[in-house]
């Protein structure tokens, strides 16, 4: 079985994740889904320095309020999965990273998503389990509905994606109120909310190309009990 945590727009309020260091610990592999930042790699930094003490395996793709720096620096750690992908235990983590047009700068077309999805499957084999890490929601879900609007604005890119690959998990955050799980076809489309809003944080476990567990679960500090 392997373990996946993954937190979405953490937007330099990572406070919250210390509160929970054992889970990190206790996880094969740990997924940030873009907007780790507001645009200061140096805080992208501390970010990744504060998860690698509890746990070195992490994947991200950036958010559309990061940058393509900070996108380098991902890659020279090794960190990066944006328009590729990592096998971790028989499963592929493909990545996309950056959302449509909207406030910050790293921002794309839908054409251009749609290709980076496409480099992410590269080389993946068909039968193989995968999962997406995207920091845009598709189209037409419970996650690209914002409250205040009757207007549906995912990416329709990303929702073909899916539909085409029919990944186990996506893993996406982008939408702050739209906390929740949805499906698209066999997919499960996961986003947990800003840590520091939310006070949650998405879970899976995947054993033997299936999904065991896919939770949204309460940020809960370990229990030490008294003496």
């Amino acid at each position: 079985m392997t373990s996946f945590v993954a937190f979405p727009d953490i937007h330099d309020k990572p406070k919250l994740l210390k509160k929970i260091r054992h889970v990190i610990a206790d996880v094969d592999v740990v997924l940030l889904a873009g907007d780790m930042t507001n645009g200061n790699v140096e805080n992208l930094h501390t970010i990744i320095d504060m998860i690698e003490n509890y746990n070195e395996q992490i994947y991200a793709v950036c958010g559309n309020m990061d940058t393509v720096e900070m996108n380098m620096f991902l890659a020279r750690e090794q960190i990066s999965i944006h328009r590729k992908h990592v096998i971790v235990d028989d499963i592929a983590i493909l990545g996309c990273g950056g959302a449509l047009p909207f406030y910050g700068r790293y921002v794309f077309s839908e054409e251009e998503l749609g290709g980076f999805l496409d480099d992410s499957l590269k080389g993946v084999p068909d039968d193989m389990p995968k999962i997406l890490v995207c920091h845009q929601p598709p189209y037409d879900t419970k996650m690209d509905l914002p409250s205040r609007s009757d207007n549906h604005v995912g990416s329709k890119a990303v929702r073909e994606f899916i539909e085409r690959v029919q990944p186990l998990i996506c893993f996406t955050g982008h939408m702050h109120e739209c906390v929740t799980i949805d499906t698209i076809g066999k997919t499960k489309i996961i986003n947990p909310g800003p840590i520091w809003q939310s006070n949650k944080y998405a879970y899976a476990e995947i054993e033997d190309g299936e999904v065991k567990t896919l939770e949204i679960r309460e940020v809960e500090a370990l229990d030490l009990g008294t003496r």
